[in-house]
This record gives structure tokens, C-alpha cells and sequence, in this order.
């Protein structure tokens, strides 16, 4: 019976083993989490999403939407899960998420309704986080632990974190949320794993460093951009990795008066973006009330000085979309607009890693767009 125990568990341990999330950038993880970052504009514009979801995937799980109209997918393969979030939608709240960038510190709680929201993003009490994103967490944090908890009781402990532009930041903060929970909430054999899509900014210096180190250093954590899409140069700030000039002149490094007068401004401004972010933040608040109810936030912090997070994986822009053309010859879309697009993003990682597959592409020009 000893042995049979023994041989029982070398056998468990070998293949939870094999089945752990593999550190560094995937190419084939990442063409299928953007794969499922998609699914939310196909079910939207063609009605069925198909033709973009990979066979190896099967969804088990789609929300309501929550709190500033977030939603997210669980994803099942043989071996792992995948939570993928969405990204901005034309719903007023899900753009008030964005808009309300004052900074809160990286440890307090949320209030919604008189319930407190006890949240942790970061050990390092100078951390500072968005604060639009940090109750969007909040407010779906339940519901994603209730979706970790059920994987676990099937016997899945590894778990990719994905998401698009706004959802790319989300989860960006819900994987620095999950590392940071007391102990015992969820089973400490989970292993995470994020790739964020054209995410904005989520944190400050000491938030990145911290996050960085433990998980970006760790090849567990990207940030996927492609460099001809402004979306994740926001919120702004003047932190490292984010150069104000390029905003303006599109240049880097630069020495011409332009760029050092553009700069210099910046910087003078940049001081009285916190007033202004913490002011609008009130406003938003009161906003919100009708969706979400009535919400306390922490003191907002008298900084804007927001920096990149996660490992940066640049990919190449695409332009050779067949977009309409309108009655004088001239696209109907300016092609650096079209850069943010989940399904851009998509075509750029088949284009680098996988040819073959873009060369078998039906679809060249995202939904939606004409």
C-alpha cells in the first residue's frame, strides 16, 4: 500500500510538473490570448466569434457585465485557463474607468455602498495605482476569485491573465491584485501569467519597480505594443519609459529647440495634471452612481507621474488593410487610427511568427471596420 501511495504520488507531481505555465514570451501564447482578446468585437460586430477562437480553447465562463461595464471570459485547454478581459466599450462608465486616472495609493479600501473592498496591488507603501482601474478590479474581484476557485476544484492551476487596451491594463492590476491577496483566500499552487495587449499605464515608479521585479524579472508578466499605437503612451506622465516629446513631435532624444521647449512645458504642466486628475475624479464618482453606486475612494495622492510596466514586446505595425475608400479616392480611415485594433494586433503576430497562418487569413480588415 506504501509503495502504491508513493508510485501514486511521484506520478502527480510529475505531471503537475509538465502542466506548470513556462516562463518567457510565447509567440504561440501570445497569437492565442490576442486570438480570445478579439472575441469580444466579433460576438459585438459579426455576431459569432468562431473563426477567431483558437481550437485548443473552449469557453467556460462569460460574465455580466460588471461595475464600469467590465466583462470577462474563462478559457479552458487541456492544461491551463486563460481569463481574458475586456477593453473599452461606447458605454459613458467604461470610459469614466480611463478618464479617472488620479492616483490612489497601491494598498487601502474601496467602499461601495457602505461594503468595504479591502484591496493590495503592491507590498511597497509608495506604490501608487490608477484609480479607475484599481476599482474596476475592486468591483470584478469576487467574481474572478469564484471563477479560480471552480478551476482549482478541477484539478486547473495554471492560469494566463489577458486583455486589450483598457482590458490590458485590468489585467495587468488583477495579476498584481491576485499576488498580493492574504494568504488562504485562493490555493497558493496557482500560477499566473499576463500578457497585456496595448495597455495604458497603470502605476507609478515604485508600483512598476516592485511588479517588475517580480514578475516581469521573472519572464511572467508582457506588455505587448506596437509602437505606431498611442494608447499605451497614457495615461502620461513623466516617468521612465515614457518620453512627453514623442506625444508631440513624434520625435525621441531629441535636441531641437521644438523638443525642449515641448518638454520643458510638459513638465511645468505635469504638476497641476494630479489637481486636475483628482478634481475630475470627484466628478466621475458622482457619475458613477446611478451603475455602480455610491463609492469611497481613497485619498487621491497629489502625483501623475505614471511609467510602463511588465516586459515590453514591440511588434509591427500593419498597414495593408483594404479599408473603403470614400467618393475622392481617400480611405475612409486614417491607418495609424486603425493601429489600437485588437484584430491589427492579431495580423502583426501571425505576420512575425506566423506567416503561414496570415497567409491563410479570410479576414484582413477588423469588424466593424468598413
Amino acid at each position: 500500500m506504501t509503495r502504491a501511495f508513493l508510485i501514486a504520488g511521484l506520478t502527480l507531481a510529475v505531471s503537475l510538473t509538465q502542466a506548470q505555465i513556462e516562463p518567457g514570451f510565447r509567440p504561440d501564447e501570445a497569437r492565442d490570448l490576442v486570438a480570445l482578446c478579439n472575441s469580444f468585437t466579433f460576438l459585438k460586430e459579426v455576431g459569432s466569434d468562431d473563426e477567431i477562437i483558437p481550437p485548443t480553447y473552449r469557453r467556460t465562463y462569460d460574465s455580466r457585465s460588471i461595475g464600469m461595464d467590465n466583462r470577462f471570459q474563462v478559457y479552458r485547454t487541456d492544461k491551463h485557463a486563460a481569463i481574458v478581459i475586456r477593453g473599452t466599450t461606447a458605454n459613458p462608465s467604461s470610459w469614466m474607468a480611463n478618464i479617472y486616472a488620479a492616483m490612489i495609493p497601491a494598498q487601502g479600501v474601496i467602499k461601495v455602498d457602505g461594503t468595504p473592498i479591502p484591496y493590495r496591488f503592491a507590498e511597497d507603501e509608495k506604490a501608487a495605482v490608477h484609480s479607475g482601474y484599481a476599482l474596476g478590479v475592486a468591483l470584478m474581484s469576487q467574481s474572478v476569485i469564484g471563477q479560480i476557485m471552480q478551476l482549482n476544484r478541477d484539478g486547473i492551476f495554471d492560469i494566463l491573465i489577458t486583455g486589450h487596451s483598457q482590458g490590458g491594463s485590468l489585467a495587468t492590476m488583477l495579476r498584481a491584485y491576485l499576488e498580493n491577496l492574504p494568504e488562504g483566500t485562493i490555493d497558493e499552487r496557482n500560477r499566473f501569467k499576463t500578457y497585456a495587449f496595448a495597455g495604458p499605464m497603470v502605476g507609478n515608479q515604485a508600483f512598476a519597480t516592485e511588479y517588475n521585479y517580480r514578475f516581469s524579472r521573472t519572464q511572467t508578466s508582457f506588455s505587448v505594443v506596437n509602437p505606431d499605437d498611442m494608447v499605451p503612451n497614457f495615461p502620461g506622465g513623466t516617468g521612465d519609459g515614457v518620453n512627453p516629446i514623442n506625444l508631440f513631435t513624434g520625435k525621441s532624444n531629441s535636441n531641437d529647440f521644438k523638443s525642449i521647449f515641448v518638454a520643458a512645458l510638459f513638465q511645468q504642466f505635469s504638476d497641476s495634471l494630479a489637481v486636475m486628475a483628482n478634481k475630475m475624479g470627484a466628478t466621475l464618482l458622482q457619475q458613477l452612481r446611478s451603475s455602480v453606486g455610491n463609492i469611497e475612494m481613497p485619498d487621491a495622492l497629489d502625483s501623475y507621474q505614471y511609467t510602463t510596466t511588465g516586459t515590453r514586446i514591440e511588434i509591427d505595425p500593419v498597414y495593408d488593410i483594404p479599408v473603403t475608400t470614400k467618393d475622392d479616392g481617400e480611405s475612409a480611415y486614417d491607418p495609424k487610427s486603425l493601429q489600437h485594433k485588437p484584430y491589427v494586433y492579431y495580423r502583426s503576430i501571425l505576420t512575425m511568427y506566423f506567416p503561414e497562418e496570415h497567409k491563410k487569413l479570410k479576414r484582413l480588415v477588423p469588424p466593424g471596420v468598413n
